[in-house]
């Protein structure tokens, strides 16, 4: 079975932060999502563990 994160753009560092982790259904998290985009945040869901590209391979 999947958990799911919902992740936050942080526009100060320019990346995707994890807002909050261990959804166990994706229309929980993508809810959370959609409050968080209401309230004007940009927010993603994905599935856990989120893994992040190391800097060399976002600057390729």
């Amino acid at each position: 079975m999947s958990e799911f994160a919902v992740l936050v753009w942080n526009t100060l560092a320019q990346a995707w932060e994890v807002w909050s982790d261990g959804y166990d259904t994706y229309s929980a998290a993508n809810r959370d999502a959609a409050d968080l985009c209401h309230s004007g945040r940009h927010a993603i869901v994905r599935r856990s563990p989120v893994v992040f590209p190391a800097a060399a391979q976002v600057a390729a």
